[in-house]
């Protein structure tokens, strides 16, 4: 979950005006003493019905991390679990893609984090540019879809899909727009220099509804002046 030394999230949770934790499910740490690598996985859901891969994976790096990368059968089977759990997520994006558009279905796919491509769990038929559309990102099949979860999908930038992975290699920090460790004046800033227009989570949409706004100045206040273990 997200850690801050101070209590400060439950006085906007008590307040009613909390209203951006809904798109969130609470990260999960891998641990090392069960095979893990000690990284945390957050299934996010933004609050709009249209969220593309560019735009997920953009968003995954203001948060922090950065787009589910999978490179083992364990890896693939505890991200599942944590899919499973969470009843919107249809088709997850997770942080494979062909880095060339025009590359056959089954070549060229690469991790964002520059990983070994070398494990893959592919459902039957994919990677296939299904009608002849050009699909070259990754998503795995989840809780809500008539496929078995946990497989792996190519498709393309799809507008309908909104549901991604996030991986942090160390514990995730909730209102830390500026990665410095803890939630501050900076923060603040970045919000306010945004508010009441359109923005991305590292400039203030915590809530991802495309907009800077109350919901997320109280979510910003209600963290303000933690910090992150």
């Amino acid at each position: 979950m997200r850690r801050y030394a101070t209590d400060r999230v439950m006085a906007v949770l008590t307040s009613g005006l909390f209203l951006a934790v809904g798109v969130y499910a609470d990260p999960v740490e891998w641990p090392v003493e069960v095979g893990g690598n000690g990284h945390f996985y957050e299934v996010v859901s933004p609050n709009t019905p249209t969220y593309a891969w560019e735009e997920a994976r953009d968003t995954a790096e203001d948060m922090g991390g950065y787009l589910a990368t999978i490179t083992t059968q364990d890896e693939n089977d505890f991200v599942t679990a944590l899919v499973l759990a969470y009843p919107l997520a249809y088709h997850p994006w997770l942080g494979g893609w062909q880095e060339l558009p025009d590359a056959p279905p089954d070549e060229g796919w690469v991790w964002i984090t520059g990983e070994e491509w070398s494990y893959t769990n592919w459902a039957d038929w994919e990677p296939n540019d299904y009608q002849g559309i050009n699909q070259r990102y990754l998503a795995m099949w989840g809780s809500a879809s008539s496929f078995t979860p946990g497989e792996w999908d190519d498709a393309h930038n799809a507008p309908e899909m909104s549901v991604f992975i996030v991986e942090y290699e160390t514990t995730p920090c909730y209102g830390d727009l500026d990665h410095d460790g803890s939630v501050g004046l900076s923060d603040l800033a970045a919000l306010l220099s945004n508010y009441g227009g359109a923005g991305t989570y590292g400039q203030g949409d915590l809530d991802l509804d495309g907009d800077v706004d109350l919901a997320d100045l109280a979510t910003l206040l209600g963290v303000y002046g933690g910090v992150c273990e």
